[in-house]
């Protein structure tokens, strides 16, 4: 923002950087959700499906989990038909 707009930066990147996220921390609920959305706009459906259903299971710890949870279920339902 200090130079007047956000940088640049493509899905393609997003997706890396989000994978990385998984890997430090894979029990962190949004991780996965954020990651299967990014997953999604690449067109890596079954990939993302695999990891909104880890979202979907894996316990809340957080005190939005269960919203972000809510979010996956809702995202698996709208992606579910897609390849």
């Amino acid at each position: 923002m200090l130079f007047g707009s956000l940088p640049y930066a493509s899905y393609d990147e997003a997706v890396k950087h989000l994978q990385k996220a998984v890997e430090i921390n894979p029990t962190h609920v949004e991780h996965h959700y954020e990651f299967a959305r990014a997953l999604i706009k690449v067109e890596r459906y079954a990939e993302a499906r695999e990891h909104l259903t880890k979202a979907i299971e894996l316990p809340a710890v957080e005190t939005y989990d269960p919203e972000i949870k809510e979010k996956a279920k809702r995202l698996f339902k709208e992606i579910e038909r897609k390849s």
